[in-house]
């Protein structure tokens, strides 16, 4: 199967938000933030209020109320700041390839991309996981590459087929919205 296509800015932009999202260390990461700033606010706040010699229980509570309170409002603008940080990224780093035209073949035993810059040859058994969002198919290889193809410049329909009748791991992941890089708790090993 051969198949022509673009590489566009919106598609890396959804390709990194979906790396983000399924990345347990930047999950860990965002986790310890939070928890981070609402503890030093804290710390802060009660400072401020022994330093002014008021400790009573109601400047207490408050400053502990008002802790909990950033802390969550870090917790609800965490996708906001994440997605412009994508954002920037994209602009920036993948700026050399925004706009290019992408030829894809797959074979039976391989998969190969050529550019402007030069051809790429994938085995199909170096394919970790296949990812299909509303726009894309992200091809994720065991060594941690991607590739995004844009469902709207290919037949997605035989190109699924195609990717299920050789086998790969197809992995259906809804829409990403701006709240997915919320922060979900996880289990940490220690």
């Amino acid at each position: 199967m051969k198949i022509e296509f673009l590489i566009r800015e919106e598609d890396l932009l959804e390709t990194q938000m979906l790396i983000a999202s399924k990345s347990n260390r930047l999950r860990k990461r965002r986790w310890t933030g939070t928890i981070s700033i609402t503890v030093c606010l804290l710390v802060f706040c009660l400072f401020l209020d022994r330093h002014a010699q008021a400790f009573g229980l109601f400047e207490t509570l408050t400053a502990i109320a008002s802790s909990i309170f950033a802390g969550g409002l870090y917790f609800l603008l965490i996708p906001y700041i994440y997605r412009r940080h994508y954002r920037n990224q994209v602009k920036t780093h993948f700026a050399d390839i925004n706009g290019v035209s992408v030829e894809l073949q797959i074979t039976d035993d391989y998969i190969e991309t050529k550019d402007r810059t030069g051809e790429t040859k994938m085995k199909l058994t170096a394919i970790k996981k296949v990812y299909e969002t509303g726009n894309l198919f992200i091809i994720q290889s065991c060594t941690g590459g991607f590739l995004s193809i844009a469902k709207q410049d290919i037949d997605f329909v035989r190109f699924r087929d195609s990717l299920v009748s050789r086998g790969l791991n197809l992995e259906t992941v809804e829409k990403i919205k701006k709240n997915e890089l919320s922060l979900r708790p996880i289990n940490i090993k220690i």
